[in-house]
């Protein structure tokens, strides 16, 4: 009853407060954005991709090494539903930190700050064929670099960049 009483008198007393504000003239010159202060760069991508790291460290064995890994899958769900949360906390906090900065050109920025994890992912394929696999040959090279590792860090950085730009 009290909490009902003191809502209408607070909606009264904030109608009449709201009247008394003055209005301030406006330049009628358009404001220009700042200058580039920050260009984008993959550093967002590190925290996602070390949300993620071990498992995919159990995957590139299974895959190119000599070990049997079977995890089930609902752990491989759970892992990328991580990755999604991160990236998308993270392309949320960049973009609000470059739109203060009065930057309003956040496109392209928020898809390359989500997709950018797939540059560190083709990075860590490219270590892990080079010091943690044994494969030398012509044909590992070209089934490694043409399959998996390009392809698959490419088509990471392109589904996880959209998924963070459309949470925005």
């Amino acid at each position: 009853m009290w909490s009902v009483c003191l809502m209408y008198v607070e909606g009264v007393w904030g109608v009449e407060e709201w009247y008394a504000v003055t209005v301030y003239m406006h330049t009628t010159k358009p404001c220009q954005p700042p200058p580039h202060t920050h260009d984008t760069t993959p550093t967002p991508g590190f925290l996602p991709f070390s949300a993620i790291y071990v498992e995919l460290y159990y995957i590139l064995v299974s895959a190119w090494g000599h070990k049997l890994y079977t995890p089930p899958f609902s752990i491989l769900f759970i892992m990328f539903v991580i990755l999604l949360l991160v990236t998308a906390f993270i392309t949320v906090a960049l973009t609000y930190f470059q739109l203060a900065a009065e930057d309003h050109r956040w496109w392209w920025r928020s898809f390359l700050c989500g997709g950018s994890t797939g540059i560190f992912l083709f990075g860590y394929c490219v270590y892990f064929f080079l010091y943690r696999s044994d494969m030398r040959g012509f044909y590992q090279v070209r089934v490694v670099w043409g399959g998996r590792g390009a392809c698959g860090g490419g088509g990471m950085d392109v589904v996880i960049g959209v998924r963070a730009t459309y949470v925005l």
